[in-house]
């Protein structure tokens, strides 16, 4: 039988291809817990409520892992620490944490840190480390990894969702271009059209340019729907639905809000906290606003529950809207309030502007 560590790596250069059911049947008979945490991390891109067992495989092995000094093999565990804790469940401290433990274990591995930047860059964005220090650490990044091309991508790539936080728009685009250009030199297709095509739709939407969002953001959902990337479709469909809610397309917008419902796992509250605020909003406009209501109110439980400043603002904005809508202005004013606060907490500087100016009943100056 082939050495068992090169059928992973196999495997997971198949899944970089496109080719992920081929890498599945490689790792289908190969022994060992490397193999069981590669397996697992492959089935939670395409299959609903994986993550569980990832995360459970993942930690078991590795104390093993750790008495063997097998640091590549750590490294992979930690990944799928780190996949699950922040892509699934918003414990994006946790993911940081994870991330770094990864970067540490591949340079004693002698391995390109471009993988765990995508990770940390992940967590800095969407957890609870403020902008500018967020922006601070992936700079640091960018000079200790000088000459490692995809590490330099995901550098750029994460800089550009971090800088459209603070309002730099032109400079978070040409981040973007960046990492665009280095992804397809590298033959990265995913990362050209999803990785990118994501943060390229989060800096328009924070600039105000909703329908600039939808394109690259559809382009990424075609992309993810022919690899049946299911639970990062999940979450990738519900911003492509905001983009379109802010265009006031609100058929348009329920029809992705179901593709994203029908994608995504019970276990992915990244999927929820991205969906259901543009959902509740959705029911709100058809005048159901018991139903609308609860499902914000709802929401905002379910991110109080996270480490995800962005997510939980989000759903405060929506809260608000829905209660705007009910002509509940006073308890809107309030909710909005607490999201500036989270906003301001995060560096959003952007967010907080956006959602002031959308909203009629606006609130205390930041």
């Amino acid at each position: 039988m082939p050495d068992a560590s090169l059928v992973c790596e196999l495997a997971l250069a198949l899944n970089v291809r496109g080719e992920r059911g081929r890498a599945l049947e490689l790792l289908a008979d190969v022994p060992g817990a490397r193999a069981q945490i590669e397996r697992a991390f492959l089935q939670s891109l395409s299959e609903p409520n994986r993550a569980g067992q990832l995360l459970d495989v993942a930690t078991a092995a590795i104390p093993s892992f750790e008495q063997a000094e097998d640091d590549r093999a750590l490294g992979r565990a930690w990944y799928g620490v780190a996949h699950v804790r922040g892509g699934f469940y918003c414990e994006y401290a946790a993911m940081e944490e994870a991330a770094e433990r990864i970067g540490a274990c591949y340079r004693r591995a002698g391995w390109s840190f471009s993988a765990s930047i995508d990770l940390l860059g992940i967590a800095l964005t969407f957890g609870p480390r403020p902008v500018d220090e967020a922006i601070a650490r992936l700079d640091a990044l960018s000079r200790d990894e000088a000459g490692d091309r995809a590490a330099e991508g995901n550098v750029a790539m994460w800089l550009g969702h971090l800088e459209s936080m603070r309002a730099n728009f032109d400079v978070a685009r040409a981040h973007v271009d960046r990492a665009r250009a280095t992804f397809r030199d590298l033959g990265l297709i995913t990362g050209v059209v999803d990785n990118c095509g994501r943060a390229a739709g989060a800096i328009e939407r924070l600039a105000g340019s909703p329908e600039a969002a939808e394109r690259s953001l559809r382009d990424a959902c075609v992309v993810l729907q022919e690899r049946h990337d299911t639970p990062v479709l999940a979450t990738r469909a519900a911003e492509l639905a905001a983009a379109l809610y802010e265009q006031g397309r609100y058929d348009e917008a329920a029809e992705w809000v179901r593709t994203a419902g029908e994608s995504a796992g019970d276990d992915d509250l990244d999927a929820a906290l991205t969906r259901q605020p543009v959902e509740a909003k959705l029911l709100a406009r058809l005048g159901n606003a018991r139903d609308a209501e609860g499902l914000a109110r709802a929401t905002v439980s379910l991110a109080e529950q996270t480490d995800a400043l962005n997510h939980h603002a989000d759903a405060l904005v929506a809260l608000a809207e829905v209660l705007e809508l009910a002509g509940s202005d006073d308890q809107g004013r309030e909710y909005l309030n607490r999201a500036f606060a989270l906003y301001e907490r995060k560096g959003n500087l952007a967010a907080a502007s956006l959602a002031r100016r959308r909203s009629p009943i606006g609130g205390v100056a930041l």
